[in-house]
């Protein structure tokens, strides 16, 4: 079973955009591949307004019945959620997955020869929270990981 914990990631640029990176130590407890599962959750996070499991399967080449066992693992843990119904194409109107932006925070750190800087996002990248703090990298990692911390 995948554990329930919160996400960290340390971030190298998160102005732009926010890389949603599970570990992989938590992916491999999953049933699947754990670098598959991250590129569909990665797919999902991305999509404005949400993607279809069709959509997903077309974009990853992987079989309909390869995405139904992760999208139905990452439903079974939080990590995604069943948004509204997509555009009829002919057929019954599929179903959109999103991120469930709820299941978790992630925390940023963009550490410069000038500056430190932390944010606080949600799981959709929304940064909720951001601090900046002068720092002197040549002072060394102590006076850094303090800020951090603080």
């Amino acid at each position: 079973m995948c554990d329930q914990r919160v996400f960290f990631a340390v971030l190298s640029s998160f102005r732009k955009e926010l890389p949603l990176v599970a570990p992989n130590s938590l992916l491999s407890k999953c049933p699947g591949n754990g670098s598959t599962k991250q590129a569909v959750l990665n797919l999902i996070r991305f999509a404005s307004g949400g993607v279809s499991r069709a959509e997903i399967a077309r974009q990853l080449g992987l079989s309909r019945a390869a995405i139904t066992s992760i999208v139905n693992d990452l439903l079974d843990k939080g990590l995604i959620r069943e948004g509204s119904a997509g555009p009829a194409t002919g057929g019954r109107r599929p179903v959109l997955l999103e991120i469930n932006f709820e299941r978790g925070k992630v925390v940023g750190i963009d550490i410069g020869a000038t500056h430190l800087t932390t944010v606080l996002a949600d799981f959709s990248a929304q940064v909720l929270y951001e601090i900046d703090n002068p720092f002197d990298v040549s002072q060394g990692p102590k006076p850094g990981l303090a800020k951090v911390d603080a």
